[in-house]
């Protein structure tokens, strides 16, 4: 039941347009071509950079938990008779090195991981599409 409106565009009786957007009513395909596409070919930066700071924190944090008992396996005994400060300070160097360097890894590792993640769910997807 459509009506003439003003012009020559034809409205529906609630004031909507036929083959609309999702703004009018439109459920079947609720974006515009043009957003459509770019949606689906638009990368989620987003969600790589939460994954990468997921993953640095855990880095950081597993490396704190374990970083001493580590560190004490690389550490050298002290070599000097009276002041420690230079074995304290290459302790704490090695620490802190240990510590970023366990983040980076904590970073490449669950972007590693959501990668796969990501691919396994994909490709499950299109076997379901092609099944069906």
């Amino acid at each position: 039941m459509y009506v003439t409106g003003t012009g020559s565009r034809q409205a529906s009786t609630l004031g909507f347009r036929p083959g609309g957007y999702c703004v009018d009513a439109n459920t079947e395909f609720p974006y515009a071509p043009g957003v459509a596409e770019e949606e689906l070919s638009k990368v989620n930066h987003r969600r790589t950079l939460l994954i990468a700071c997921v993953g640095i924190i855990l880095g950081f944090t597993g490396a704190t938990v374990e970083g001493p008992e580590m560190v004490s396996l690389l550490f050298k005994p002290l070599q000097d008779s009276f002041s420690c400060s230079s074995s304290v300070n290459l302790a704490l160097s090695q620490f802190v090195k240990l510590q970023l360097t366990c983040a980076a890894l904590g970073a490449v590792l669950a972007l590693v991981g959501m990668f796969f993640w990501r691919r396994f769910f994909r490709r499950r997807a299109e076997a379901k599409r092609v099944a069906s």
